[in-house]
């Protein structure tokens, strides 16, 4: 039977051990299969979950980091309100599957909440990092190898409690990785689900609908728009 890898996970482990690992892939819809029978995972074939679009995600998070920071929402936006703000898109998810909707806007919405949190978590450090630099493994219960929609409800609903202890014991390094799961959690299920394929092309559809929004957010936590 055929096991499941994720593709950040698996690839570098190839990498290591041949230098050919690349032409040993053959793509099978949102798949590649590896089929060399002496693999080193010992696996006749494995499935490796494989993004397209790597390069929109890392475009585009820097996009919309800039975008915050121009309208200081980065530094002066709290993690309690941000974290509102990803329970309240993370529910449009839910919503959108549930009434047999495309999930690319709300998936999109819901990155940029998380892309905000990492950065103001972030916000003493003299080198912040980027959640597309961020591969977290899966594996067991709250881990699912393959992600249908009972598997995404319930590791969402895991990390996402995660995260809410996290911030409100002020656990830093704790919510960074929450965060770190949910990012990767949310890329995973946009391989799955949307038709392009790749979380890259649903951050693109959410900057475009905020890149133009003016205002900035004061240090009380006051958006105020432009020309108030």
């Amino acid at each position: 039977m055929s096991k499941y890898y994720d593709v950040g996970t698996t690839l570098p482990i190839f990498k290591e051990e041949r230098n050919d690992y690349e032409k040993d892939f053959i793509k099978i819809g949102n798949y590649f299969a590896y089929t060399d029978y002496q693999s080193i995972l010992k696996n006749p074939v494995i499935i490796v979950s494989k993004e397209m679009g790597y390069a929109d995600r890392e475009q585009y998070e820097e996009l919309i980091i800039q975008w915050a920071k121009d309208r200081k929402i980065i530094p002066n936006a709290t993690l309690h309100a941000q974290f509102l703000k990803f329970i309240e898109e993370s529910g449009e998810i839910i919503a959108d599957i549930r009434e047999g909707n495309p999930v690319e806007d709300s998936i999109g919405d819901t990155a940029v909440t998380l892309i905000l949190l990492y950065q103001l978590l972030q916000k003493d450090s003299k080198e912040p990092r980027y959640l597309y630099n961020s591969q977290k493994i899966f594996d067991g219960e709250h881990n699912p190898v393959l992600l249908d929609e009972r598997a995404f409800f319930t590791s969402l609903s895991f990390y996402s409690g995660k995260l809410a202890g996290a911030i409100a014991k002020n656990y830093t390094k704790k919510a960074i990785i929450a965060v770190e799961m949910l990012y990767e959690l949310l890329r995973r299920f946009a391989v799955e689900t949307t038709i392009s394929g790749c979380l890259g092309t649903s951050m693109k559809i959410a900057y475009e609908e905020i890149k133009n929004r003016k205002g900035t957010l004061t240090k009380e936590g006051v958006f105020i728009k432009e020309g108030d």
